[in-house]
């Protein structure tokens, strides 16, 4: 029984001792110290108390302490310490809800803090509002310096699109009444000094913690220099616009890459290539395939270069426009920094017309200093012709003479005759030289072409080489033309030689073809004459061979006088041909390549009426030498020329009078005027020419014949005696029948 009552004893002392210990530690855990403390107090008097039985027990035994109480002290023990440990849970868990609920409050503290510093700092107009039953009103800085400007809220007078806003109708308010939010509102505000200023901003409404409206809040932005430079963007956006729209070119902005992929483009560019500015920001259409193939690598050679020299550049080249036509354009443009690779801008036009034009003039240019060069050398060959049958005419005359005065059995006739067919040899050459230069144009008449090509045709056969077959293709129903007889042969003949020497010693085909072509103003200017032709009908004759060709340095080159490709002492056999077209208003044009042949062209304005129609051409018929009388003046600037002439007049049987230029002739007419009975008289003299001195005789006496003698035309020299025509006229060199026929003629014998 002891032993039992002592472990009860020793139990509730142990509880009470655990009790005490618990009360101690809460007490320095928790906050609640002064209750703690008090029962830590009263947990060590009970401790004392159990100390003090349990040693009664032990010394003098168990007898002495109340079995009841002790049992109730283990149990109030036991008790108070597992409450203690109860408590102190509670009181750990409502010192942390206190903790965290500090901590909540700091942060909302400093969180409220934050919002008023943010709502204070920020530029935007913020406003506060209660509710309309608990009206209150609070405003950040930048709001209560606007309505120092505009008035208080209620006071503000606000505008849409001019018409004033009521109060029920503000973002604030129908935030607050509604309890919706308002967003992107903006109107403009009528400030106290006559301003306008532009606010722009959002409305919310605040709800309690049962979700009932409390309030609003709105933020509000003073958009008024945005809006002034938006509108001015905009205006200057369509000056661009218009300006990009109106100007006559492409605008553009791009990539500096193989395709020029495209960023912008203005509608012009649907006129400068056939397709859509869309079809290039789509890539549908690629520009840099849309340049020339040959022109490709120099418009991206020169973009490099300009870009890595950090300069604008200026470029010409041709693109394809979609109809198939290539036009050249003139690009301005330069490279400016964009990322990794550079952005081009610039400014394209279409400079086709213009190039087109510059070419003409170029062109043109080349061929009025052809033309100039022409006519330069025109003037001298005329100038030599006329003087070389001046010479002419005195060979030619003296031979003539003197084989008319020697017997038909003398030796010395064949060396005459020699002399002779080698100075009409010459007299052949000054034609030439006078068809070159334009005055070569002697009886024009109603001709046939292709008459004229067939009365020619044995002379032409013996004339080339016979290893060249010489055909004829000749059009039906050819239209006649108004030409010389003699220069068309003399034409024909220098062609179809030309031809033959240009296959030379090896076997061809020369083709003389005729017909007729309507040609227009572009189809003459690739001839070689600068004349303008007037559009219409031309009978063209067209002689091809099968020779060596020409390159474009010979081509450029075929109609200067004494250029040949064949031996030296040629080259005056198409300058003539030249001369013939010129002086029939016709055109030549050449076709020739390397190792291909070479076809001439001439066109001859076409006639009405069909060639058959032309006039037969007059037979030349021997004249029986026939003796005149009386006295004839023969005026001549030339030595030569007045001694043959003398000679051959007298052999006529007239007696001569000699003067040396206009002037003398003049004074000699004056003095004898009554037995002259005939004038033959030069043109181009020294003093005094053959025109003006004819002028003079014929108002001395309008009934004397007179006869011009030139180195010229007669046509050419007709030209200048149109009101007065002359009784005759007789071209050097002339003999002796010659000057008799044309007596016989101005006489009217």
């Amino acid at each position: 029984m002891f032993v039992f009552f002592s472990g009860v004893v020793l139990v509730s002392l142990v509880a009470q001792v655990c009790a005490a210990t618990l009360a101690l530690r809460y007490l320095f855990q928790t906050h609640h110290r002064i209750a703690w403390g008090l029962m830590a107090f009263s947990s060590g008097l009970m401790c004392v108390r159990r100390v003090v039985v349990f040693y009664t027990v032990l010394s003098q035994g168990a007898e002495h302490v109340s079995a009841v109480s002790e049992y109730l002290g283990v149990f109030i023990s036991v008790a108070m310490a597992a409450g203690f440990w109860g408590m102190r849970n509670y009181f750990l868990s409502v010192d942390a809800d206190n903790r965290a609920l500090e901590e909540s409050l700091a942060r909302e503290k400093a969180h409220a803090t934050e919002l008023e510093a943010v709502m204070q700092t920020v530029p935007a107009i913020v406003w506060v509002a209660g509710d309309l039953a608990r009206p209150s009103f609070r405003a950040n800085r930048a709001a209560q310096d606007f309505m120092a400007l505009a008035g208080p809220p209620e006071e503000m007078r606000t505008f849409q699109k001019g018409v004033q806003i009521p109060a029920s109708a503000r973002p604030m308010h129908r935030a607050t009444s509604g309890g919706i939010a308002i967003t992107d509102y903006e109107a403009d505000v009528l400030l106290k000094d006559g301003q306008v200023r532009t606010l722009f901003g959002n409305a919310s409404p605040l709800r309690d913690s049962e979700g009932n409206v409390s309030g609003a809040v709105g933020a509000f932005l003073d958009i008024t220099e945005r809006r002034r430079t938006e509108e001015a963007l905009r205006g200057s956006e369509e000056r661009f616009r218009l300006l990009a729209k109106n100007i006559p070119g492409t605008i553009y902005l791009c990539h500096n890459d193989s395709d020029y992929t495209m960023v912008y483009l203005n509608e012009e560019v649907e006129h400068l290539t056939g397709h859509a500015a869309s079809d290039f920001t789509a890539k549908r259409v690629s520009y840099g395939q849309l340049i020339h193939p040959d022109d490709r690598q120099t418009v991206a050679e020169s973009i490099g270069l300009a870009v890595s020299l950090c300069r604008s550049f200026h470029l010409s080249y041709r693109i394809l426009h979609s109809s198939g036509e290539w036009r050249w354009v003139e690009e301005v443009g330069c490279a400016f920094p964009a990322g990794e690779t550079p952005l081009l801008e610039g400014f394209i036009q279409d400079v086709t017309a213009r190039r087109h034009a510059e070419e003409e003039r170029k062109e043109l240019e080349v061929r009025i200093r052809e033309t100039q060069k022409l006519e330069s050398l025109g003037v001298l060959a005329g100038g030599v012709a006329h003087d070389f049958n001046n010479l002419l005419l005195a060979i030619i005359g003296n031979a003539d003479l003197a084989r008319l005065s020697l017997p038909r059995t003398s030796p010395v006739r064949e060396n005459l005759v020699d002399i002779e067919t080698s100075a009409r040899r010459a007299a052949d050459l000054c034609k030439q030289m006078l068809a070159y230069s334009g005055r070569g144009k002697f009886m024009p008449e109603r001709l046939s072409l292709n008459e004229v090509i067939q009365d020619t045709l044995p002379m032409l056969e013996v004339s080339i080489s016979k290893r060249v077959a010489l055909r004829t293709q000749l059009a039906r129903d050819l239209p006649a033309i108004e030409a010389d007889m003699g220069q068309m042969r003399q034409l024909m003949m220098n062609l179809v030689v030309n031809a033959s020497e240009a296959i030379g010693e090896n076997y061809g085909v020369v083709t003389l073809a005729t017909g007729v072509r309507n040609c227009d103003e572009r189809y003459f200017k690739t001839s070689y004459l600068s004349d303008k032709f007037p559009p219409g009908m031309y009978v063209y004759l067209e002689v091809t061979d099968t020779g060596c060709g020409m390159d474009d340095a010979t081509r450029e080159r075929i109609f200067e006088p004494f250029f040949t490709t064949k031996f030296t002492g040629r080259g005056l056999g198409m300058p003539a041909v030249l001369g013939i077209v010129r002086g029939h208003n016709g055109a030549i044009k050449v076709y020739s390549e390397p190792d291909k042949g070479t076809t001439f062209l001439v066109l001859f304005p076409a006639m009405e009426g069909h060639a058959d129609e032309a006039d037969a051409g007059s037979e030349e018929g021997g004249k029986l030498l026939w003796k005149g009388s009386g006295t004839v003046l023969l005026v001549d600037d030339e030595a030569p020329v007045r001694a043959v002439g003398k000679r051959m007049l007298n052999r006529a049987g007239f007696d001569v009078l000699l003067a040396r230029d206009g002037e003398e002739g003049l004074e000699l007419f004056r003095q004898r005027a009554g037995e002259i009975t005939c004038v033959i008289l030069d043109v181009t003299m020294p003093n005094m020419d053959g025109e003006e001195c004819y002028r003079r005789i014929r108002e001395l006496r309008t009934d004397i014949p007179v006869i011009i003698s030139s180195g010229y035309t007669e046509q050419l020299v007709s030209d200048h005696f149109i009101e007065q025509p002359p009784a005759g006229f007789i071209q050097k060199p002339y003999v002796l029948a010659n000057l008799v026929e044309t007596l016989r003629e101005a006489l009217g014998e």
